[in-house]
């Protein structure tokens, strides 16, 4: 994917914790990574530095993040030489929803 097409992002409608978990896929002996952030800064990352003979790998990473409304938490691209790679099967995904509102 060219960079910027991974970004997802989410806005908080309530003040609350969140939980969000994260999946990207890398392909062909190519590093994969992206990061959340919160309103633009880095809360968690996920790597996948692929090693010879490799054609695929996963990786995954959970975090819990207190919000106020309007704060945006987004995935995208660790790095602008680093990739993940989608088709019609989804294979990175981004999902959260609120534990509890404050």
């Amino acid at each position: 994917m060219a960079d910027g097409e991974y970004a997802r992002i989410f806005t908080a409608p309530v003040k609350g914790v969140y939980f969000f978990t994260f999946t990207t896929l890398g392909i062909n002996n190519a590093h994969s990574s992206a990061m959340l952030t919160k309103n633009g800064e880095r809360m968690d990352a996920t790597w996948d530095g692929q090693g010879t003979g490799e054609s695929s790998d996963t990786a995954s990473n959970s975090v819990v993040l207190p919000l106020g409304v309007g704060d945006k938490v987004s995935t995208e691209l660790y790095r602008k030489d680093m990739h993940v790679y989608d088709n019609e099967h989804s294979h990175n995904t981004f999902s959260g929803f609120l534990l509890f509102p404050l």
